[in-house]
């Protein structure tokens, strides 16, 4: 049985990103972050549905990467 799940998250887009738009690059992150893995009480996250809201994109001292807060559906199956 499928299951999608709202989430927030942090996302980190690094410096070889930013050519690329930044939906398309928080789509990539995510999926590649999430994909394949068991999310603990929730289920094992097939892949990224959609991207609800993208928040601000902050940078920290010594990284040269973005750091975007958001919300997102995963699709689960129940464990």
């Amino acid at each position: 049985m499928y299951v999608l799940v709202e989430l927030s998250d942090s996302i980190r887009i690094p410096p070889h990103l930013f050519a690329i738009s930044q939906r398309e690059a928080i789509s990539d992150e995510l999926n590649r972050k999430l994909a394949n893995r068991v999310i603990i009480n929730t289920g094992l996250c097939i892949c990224l549905f959609d991207i609800t809201s993208i928040g601000k994109s902050f940078l920290h001292q010594s990284d040269g990467a973005t750091h975007t807060e958001g919300y997102h559906h995963l699709c689960l199956t129940k464990t």
